[in-house]
């Protein structure tokens, strides 16, 4: 039940992270801006994730972590409410802003909460809940919030979710287990810094920002590339997308099994999934049947190695384990940034749709060398220590 807890607080977090594209116009024509400077909204809340989150983590350190994870979804909470009833949007990208910071910081959390109820050898299970719960976020979520937005205006849309996160916080108050190790003390930020250092932290880091550099330089047009290249009706796309999405979520389950087996091999053969779609994007982007089933493949890649790098990183940081797991969050929207924006360049200097694939291969293959580094001189996969729950 605490697992389910957990994946419902990501699940509540993702939505909170997508819906707003959805909302872009009506929030657009409500407050009187451009809809080009309302999506000011979207990259504020990736910047905020990315650096307010490991602000946070760091301030309420010493704390326990079952409190945090109340006061977080608390907070967030009350950042949705402020937008809600936000009466400028300068008040809005500031609750957007606050209620990132508090994804950001209770993702990292609640990865190690889960890990210790999970119990030995369910680490890349419990960390897959989390998430497969952004990756329902995007299926449900994401249409959800834009419908009640549609229906009853953006503003009722923030209202919901936050609705949603008071229930959370409480579920996580009667139904999720302190952690018996929580002493309220926390090694030195000095060492714990130096812990962030360890080649296996960094390494970690940096296959997450590879993959997602390789994924959103493509991901980011995959829609004009699946209608203007590969020509198909604009009402099969949604499905197509939908497809995407499922294949998503089985991927982070799958992924969590892969995690508690062999991590390091499965991150590799994933990560030569994602080169054989990108190959064949290249190759038959204007074949419809190859690049439906490369879309579905792909987002079962998508977030299928995740658990594994999250298991070889919260072994590898056992000095700063709250501060480097937030880190998470910062490793992957960047990575999310620069990869977008790479394909916006390429695009903007002739390149076309298919050959954004370019990128997704080199920043691929790129992410397997950094997986070979971490496996050598290594005989055994490292094995996650849980701290058991009360």
């Amino acid at each position: 039940m605490a697992l389910f807890i957990l994946f419902l607080g990501s699940f509540c977090l993702g939505t909170a992270e997508f819906m707003a594209t959805g909302l872009l116009p009506q929030v657009a024509a409500d407050l009187g801006i451009s809809i080009p400077a309302a999506g000011t909204i979207v990259t504020a809340y990736a910047l905020g994730v990315a650096f307010g989150g490991p602000v946070l983590a760091v301030l309420l350190g010493g704390l326990p972590r079952k409190t945090v994870l109340i006061g977080l979804i608390a907070l967030f909470a009350a950042a949705q409410v402020l937008a809600a009833f936000a009466p400028s949007f300068e008040l809005l990208l500031a609750a957007r802003v606050l209620g990132a910071a508090c994804q950001g910081a209770f993702l990292g959390i609640a990865g190690l909460v889960a890990v210790s109820v999970a119990g030995p050898g369910r680490s890349g299970f419990a960390l897959s809940l989390l998430v497969a719960g952004f990756t329902v976020a995007n299926i449900l979520g994401l249409p959800g919030g834009t419908i009640i937005g549609s229906a009853f205006g953006w503003r009722l849309s923030f209202l919901a979710l936050g609705a949603i996160a008071v229930i959370v916080a409480l579920l996580v108050l009667l139904l999720v287990p302190a952690i018996r190790s929580e002493t309220g003390q926390q090694a030195p930020l000095a060492r714990q810094f130096r812990a962030l250092a360890h080649r296996d932290v960094i390494l970690s880091y940096a296959v997450m920002a590879l993959a997602s550099i390789g994924f959103f330089s493509i991901f980011t047009f995959i829609t004009p590339l699946l209608t203007t290249v590969t020509k198909l009706d604009a009402t099969t796309v949604p499905a197509l997308l939908l497809a995407f999405g499922i294949g998503s979520t089985a991927g982070a389950l799958t992924g969590g099994r892969l995690a508690d087996w062999r991590p390091t091999p499965s991150v590799i053969v994933i990560l030569l999934g994602e080169i054989a779609v990108f190959a064949t994007i290249l190759v038959a982007s204007d074949r419809p049947v190859p690049m439906m089933i490369a879309v579905i493949v792909l987002g079962f890649c998508a977030f299928a190695y995740a658990p594994s790098l999250f298991v070889r990183l919260f072994t590898a940081a056992k000095d700063a384990p709250d501060l480097a797991s937030t880190l998470i969050s910062t490793a992957f929207n960047i990575g999310i940034a620069t990869g977008s924006t790479l394909g916006a360049v390429a695009l903007a200097n002739g390149a076309s749709y298919p050959s954004l694939a370019w990128i997704g291969i080199a920043a691929a293959g790129t992410a397997i060398v950094a997986v070979l580094a971490m496996a050598i001189s290594r005989e055994d996969e490292p094995e996650l220590l849980a701290q058991p729950a009360e």
